[in-house]
């Protein structure tokens, strides 16, 4: 009979969870006990300006956001995503178009 590989161990982080952020990583991200997600945990995200400026907001209000970043398209395609998801994956989008616009003033 072969042996089982031993699991290896869940990094527990400071939200008393289970996780694979390490916990330098997990220590820079913001939680917020006033906001609360759908299953009641604390809302996390990593308090730049557009996580601040996204935080609190209901789905309708991120869409609004959506379509005045011009990112409507994709809002529309992460519809499977939970609240949080589509939150985080605006954020993301929204940070990286920034980027790109950086990029582009830096190279003209």
């Amino acid at each position: 009979m072969a042996k089982r590989k031993a699991k290896a161990p869940a990094v527990t982080t400071k939200t008393n969870g289970a996780s694979i952020i390490d916990r330098e990583r997990v220590a820079k991200y913001r939680t917020d006990d006033k906001i609360k997600t759908a299953s009641g945990r604390r809302a996390v995200d990593c308090d730049d300006e557009v996580a601040r400026a996204l935080r609190g907001k209901d789905p309708e209000a991120l869409e609004k956001i959506a379509k005045r970043e011009k990112l409507d398209e994709r809002w529309n395609g992460w519809a499977k995503l939970n609240p949080g998801q589509r939150r985080m994956a605006l954020g993301n989008a929204m940070r990286a178009k920034a980027r790109a616009k950086g990029k582009q003033k830096a190279a003209a």
